[in-house]
């Protein structure tokens, strides 16, 4: 591939120049909650800095604080533990601000049970992180939250005392000593419950200085909000508003002496003297509350949060109270900060398919967010479970390594068309070194993992929350990024910077910190073999739209038992044929990092949940090497809030395409059952000796409710062990007949290990050429016409087999996802099954044969995506991009312009463009076909060229 560079003025605004300006960091608290326990602010530098509360106890709590570039990438990062009084509760932690003030940084914390709580001040130093001095409160106070303000030399708050009276709570940032209190309202006894404000994301008040005076806001615990004014060292008066407080009320000041307030429905605007100047209302969404607020360049920033959910919409507001735009999110926001340049927000309970363990203390994740905006923030937090569009219909929410398909808040992790495809899908694996050494992922929880870490295989004492925020969100990069970019590298403006993903593509590891050196693969321009790619150097990626990443596991930080896994999820969406619509592939790769492994069973659990989940049937087609899931009946109802497919049913499946690596024999081995043959592997009579693969291994299956003893979900690496071996979850035989569990009706004494193949497996490949006398589906588990299962919440497991891992080796293995729908009205519910054979059949043959869409079949991206290069003597025409997704450009078009003529390969001219101007976008995505021939004319030269439309 050639790149290359000339120095135009280009007037072009359509490259990539695509900025994240947001980061993400890793933040786990011992609350339950864990909100309000981060904190944005902006430094004297004027750099955003975030700080995380990740825990307390034992008299000390956590503080981690990183400084952002304005492209969200963290430049510096620190981590501190400090010695404090804690109360005899830590349940819950608050973050209530982080101010920097000269040379120190102050916090203040909020730490206690449900119900009470004591503040916490910490003065550090700002360079260090060293502790200068620490502030226990020796009152308590209702939890709340109510962000401090550093008001002349005084950290002030406002909290209500546990027994009663809102408080002003005052700490004197020199001295550093126990704080003041004045008794701002002693009728102000109450707070909204824990759970309706702190909890859901709300805020109790505001505090603002108005016209040099000290106003408070408060709109928690009492039926109306009141406006406070300290007019004096313990001299107060208190204004009721109009506004009706429903779990919270919001305030912001509009100038130094105005300052508005509102519920999300009404509005009102105040002076410093306490006279209302305006009033109004708010076509918010219902069933919302205004919970943070901002103003600036006559707008007012809005951002709702919905009563009971983690969704909101975000509002930008004019003076009329007329909405100017808006954005939704699914995730709270605490804070809505202004600095010199536009606003700071913060949040977290971004949720992702890994946990960690650091510091031995296992929980589930939460991620802290900031994102600096202008006029309306971004909002899109799905770089941890990064949402894919697979064809027409569905979308899948993707995760970190072996989480293949996460179930975000407990919702359908793949969907069609809003309807619940794939509640998840999780790989497992189980292996021993030697005979009893065991070594296996977590088997607890579909969603998190506890021994497998975000990024690459690293050695244990210097694997710390840096990394982790470096590799805890999956690389999602798609071709038209990587046209893009290299378009925009060629061409664009110097000030280009790449997207998240190509510009921090994990190409290499850090040797200092044990990892090795080249880690995911990519397109290297120069061939230097260092990833550039300011220079043109692009991720090398599957199908033409990719979600990366890269795990590891290490068992107690136990070299021996190291290895990396590189998880691919692609699409070829681009393909509009029917095969390939609506399917997700998959690849993973295990590379041992010091591990070797004697025996090790690989395979995932496969939680179908097909619209109403507790309807289903299961089945494995045993030649497709699919386990496919349908519905029992031919009504899909509603059930518990998932919408069913009504009587328009659908089917789908998991796919093993190419599994473990045979052991070579000298042979091209058959398409049978005799020995060294297969029925679904890859690469069996394909006329190349030893290139053979195994298939599906296994298929057992299992209900998720109420199913009975030895038959349930496995909570242990031995029981995973028995299924991933085609065994029951205790080790029973899985048997042919009835429900495959031995000594259930219809069970035969003929072992197998596909549970319910119908008549699929016509040469009794699943039970070692034995003839077992009758066809075996969940509808008819005795044979045709016998009655049927009762349908339920039906789980299946896809195994690979077995195989082993040097020191030095690897293994990958490739399958799909895929499902169909019917488009009219569902008469047995066996057609839709039939109907995703066909599409599975397409897929595999496809794969098989190499012979995929999109011009790049199932190999990586290609690598010629440069400028095509005239082949022509004296021709200075370039073509790019070259495949393309349907436009290009020409370059070296003189100012007198050219004419395009655009043909198929069977000489019919298809388009003409004349006065074509050099890098002008020529269009040919309407055109019919794949392959095209493109004849420049420009003064005296004519070329042509040929264009692959992918």
């Amino acid at each position: 591939m050639k790149i290359i560079s000339t120095c135009l003025v280009l007037f072009l605004s359509g490259f990539a120049f695509s900025q994240f300006n947001r980061t993400f960091m890793h933040s786990v608290a011992s609350s339950a909650t864990a909100t309000f326990t981060n904190y944005s602010y902006t430094d004297a530098q004027n750099k955003v800095n975030l700080v995380s509360l990740t825990g307390s106890g034992s008299g000390q709590v956590t503080l981690v604080r990183q400084q952002v570039s304005d492209i969200g990438d963290v430049e510096s990062f620190d981590k501190h533990v400090y010695n404090v009084t804690l109360p005899s509760s830590t349940q819950n932690n608050l973050l209530l601000t982080a101010i920097e003030q000269g040379n120190e940084l102050l916090y203040v914390l909020e730490i206690g049970s449900a119900s009470t709580a004591k503040l916490i001040w910490l003065k550090v130093d700002k360079n260090t992180g060293a502790l200068i001095s620490t502030v226990t409160s020796a009152n308590d106070y209702k939890l709340v939250y109510f962000e401090p303000k550093l008001i002349g030399s005084e950290l002030v708050t406002y909290m209500v005392k546990s027994n009663g009276g809102l408080t002003r709570v005052a700490l004197n940032t020199g001295t550093f000593t126990a704080p003041t209190e004045e008794t701002a309202d002693a009728s102000i006894t109450n707070t909204a419950s824990f759970s309706n404000t702190v909890m859901s994301g709300f805020k109790n008040g505001n505090l603002f200085v108005v016209n040099g005076l000290e106003k408070v806001i408060i709109g928690a615990g009492i039926s109306s909000s009141v406006i406070i004014t300290r007019t004096a060292t313990n001299t107060y008066t208190s204004a009721n508003t109009g506004i009706t407080t429903q779990r919270s009320v919001s305030s912001f000041l509009v100038n130094p002496m105005t300052v508005l307030i509102t519920n999300g429905i009404s509005l009102e605007l105040y002076d410093a003297t306490g006279t209302m100047l305006l009033s109004g209302t708010l076509n918010g969404p219902s069933n919302s509350i205004a919970s943070q607020v901002e103003y600036a360049n006559n707008r007012y920033h809005i951002y709702y949060k919905y009563a009971n959910t983690n969704q909101g919409i975000f509002y930008l507001v004019d003076q009329n109270f007329q909405v100017v735009d808006s954005v939704p999110t699914n995730k709270t926001i605490y804070h809505i900060h202004k600095n010199a340049n536009g606003f700071l927000l913060d949040g977290s309970d971004i949720t992702k398919g890994l946990s960690l363990d650091l510091d031995n203390n296992p929980e589930v994740g939460r991620v802290a967010y900031c994102e600096f905006y202008k006029t309306v923030p971004v909002l899109n937090h799905d770089e941890y479970a990064t949402l894919i569009k697979a064809g027409q219909h569905v979308t899948a929410s993707i995760g970190l390594g072996t989480k293949v398909i996460t179930s975000p808040n407990g919702l359908p992790g793949a969907t069609y068309d809003g309807l619940s495809g794939c509640y998840n899908l999780s790989e497992f694996f189980v292996g021993f070194i030697g005979a009893t050494d065991m070594v296996a992922n977590d088997q607890s929880s579909f969603n998190d993992q506890f021994s497998e870490l975000p990024g690459p295989n690293t050695t244990s004492s210097l694997y710390d929350e840096v990394l982790e925020s470096k590799y805890n969100r999956p690389y999602h990069v798609s071709f038209q990024m990587i046209e893009d970019h290299v378009d925009s590298v060629a061409f664009g403006s110097s000030a280009y910077v790449p997207v998240w993903a190509i510009r921090n593509w994990p190409a290499h590891g850090n040797t200092a910190l044990g990892q090795v050196a080249d880690l995911a693969p990519f397109v290297d321009v120069n061939s230097n073999g260092t990833y550039e790619p300011l220079q043109g150097d692009y991720p090398s990626i599957y199908g033409n739209d990719c979600v990366f990443s890269i795990t590891h596991y290490r068992s107690n930080g136990d070299t021996g038992k190291a290895f990396e896994i590189h998880s691919y999820v692609y699409t070829q969406a681009c393909d509009t044929s029917e095969a390939f619509n609506d399917v997700l592939m998959r690849k993973v790769q295990v590379y041992s990092r010091g591990a070797a492994i004697d025996s090790m069973f690989f395979g995932g659990l496969f939680d179908g949940d097909l619209g109403n989940y507790n309807d289903d049937y299961i089945g494995t087609n045993v030649g497709l090497g699919l386990i496919y899931n349908y519905n029992g009946d031919l009504m899909d109802e509603n059930n518990s809030g998932r919408v069913g497919y009504q009587d328009t049913l659908a089917a789908q499946g998991i796919m093993v395409l190419k599994g473990f690596k045979e052991v070579n024999d000298g042979l091209d081995n058959g398409i049978g059952i005799l020995p060294g043959q297969s029925v679904n592997g890859y690469g069996f009579n394909d006329g190349i000796i030893d290139n053979e693969y195994a298939g599906l291994f296994a298929s057992p299956v299992f209900t998720g409710t109420n199913a009975p003893m030895g038959q349930t979900d496995p909570v242990s690496a031995m029981q995973w062990y028995n299924y991933l071996n085609g065994l029951w979850q205790f080790g029973d035989q899985l048997s042919y007949g009835g429900t495959g569990f031995p000594g259930a009706p219809c069970v035969t004494n003929i072992e197998t290990n596909y549970m319910y193949p119908g008549d699929s497996d016509t040469l009794n490949w699943a039970t070692a050429g034995i003839d077992p006398g009758f066809s075996w589906s969940e509808f008819g588990p005795c044979g045709l016409g016998s009655a049927s299962n009762p349908a339920g919440d039906r789980r299946g497991i896809y195994s690979f087999g077995k195989t082993s891992l040097s020191n030095s080796g690897m293994f990958e293995l490739d399958y799909a996802y895929l499902i169909k729908r019917q488009s009219v009205q569902t008469t047995s519910i066996f057609e839709p099954v039939t109907d995703l054979f066909v599409k599975a059949d397409a897929v595999r043959n496809a794969f098989l044969d190499n012979d995929g869409p999109c011009g790049i079949n199932f190999d990586p991206v290609p690598e010629n995506l440069g400028l095509e290069e005239s082949t022509v003597e004296g021709d200075s025409f370039t073509v790019y991009p070259n495949p393309t997704a349907g436009s290009v450009r020409i370059n070296g078009i003189s100012e007198a312009g050219g004419i395009i003529r655009v043909f198929d390969m069977n000489g019919k001219l298809l388009q003409t463009v004349s006065g074509y101007q050099a890098m002008q976008v020529l269009d040919l995505s309407e055109l019919k076909g794949n392959l095209f021939i493109l004849q420049i004319s420009n003064e005296s030269k004519t070329a042509q060229k040929r264009v692959v439309k992918y």
